[in-house]
């Protein structure tokens, strides 16, 4: 099992989860069993994404509980009025074959849609017992204060890209400063900072890989991170990033490459 973080309605969030954007088919049924046999318990997904009933199959396949497992799902930007959210959200309960997601989150922020009024759906979805926790991805500062402002419910997460070379330091801060759990979609560059000396020389230290020492980095600042992997050897690599540190100086150094 990996580490959780708390949420500020008192439910708990994996640290390290299954990303699932573009995984599809028969891949995409395949991995979510692998990845819940060797201890993940984190699997984030979206009605964006075409690949929810896929998910529900490889939970089911899992064998694991449903109180085992932290599932995340999104309602996309063109759904935002509450008629909308609630038409969308339960096609993602019938594509997963599930009665309740464990975090919802708005995918997208936008203009024209008045933020209480997405919130306010989203805390009906909750009290109907349809959701657990909400939350946002892709928010700024600015649009976050205006979310939590709004919903009845606490906004538990905002879901952002965040990585070594995109690094929203001051919005992090800002969000773990309100109670905000952060989540980092795209948390390695996918080979793209291999050859960095902060890169090679945090790996060579800690006998880790490059991707390690990206997930290591903003696990040890807070960030939930969801890497995608459909490799048996990349699973069992992304979770071995919980019983080492980086030291203050590789830390530094890391930051400064964003």
């Amino acid at each position: 099992m990996t580490p959780s973080t708390g949420l500020l309605n008192g439910h708990d969030l994996p640290m390290l989860g299954l990303g699932t954007w573009d995984l599809r088919g028969t891949a995409c049924e395949t991995v979510i069993p692998q990845a819940l046999e060797m201890g993940y318990r984190h699997i984030d997904t979206a009605w964006m994404y075409e690949n929810q009933r896929e998910v529900g199959v490889g939970l089911r396949a899992s064998g694991v509980a449903r109180d085992q497992y932290f599932l995340t799902s999104k309602i996309w930007k063109t759904h935002l009025r509450p008629g909308d959210v609630r038409t969308q959200h339960a096609e993602n309960l019938e594509q997963l074959g599930l009665d309740c997601v464990d975090l919802l989150l708005v995918h997208w922020p936008v203009d024209d849609v008045p933020i209480d009024e997405t919130m306010g759906a989203f805390a009906e979805l909750v009290d109907a017992g349809q959701v657990t926790s909400v939350g946002v991805s892709n928010f700024s500062e600015e649009q976050l204060d205006a979310a939590c402002a709004a919903c009845p419910h606490s906004v538990t997460v905002n879901q952002v890209k965040y990585n070594v070379l995109t690094a929203p330091e001051a919005l992090r801060a800002h969000c773990q400063s309100q109670g905000v759990v952060v989540t980092a979609w795209t948390p390695t560059t996918r080979g793209e900072v291999d050859n960095r000396e902060a890169v090679r020389g945090a790996a060579a230290a800690h006998g880790k890989s490059a991707t390690q020492v990206c997930l290591r980095w903003l696990v040890q600042k807070g960030v939930v991170v969801i890497p995608k992997s459909t490799s048996v050897d990349h699973l069992r690599e992304n979770m071995d990033i919980f019983d080492w540190e980086l030291s203050v100086a590789q830390m530094v150094a890391l930051d400064g490459l964003g």
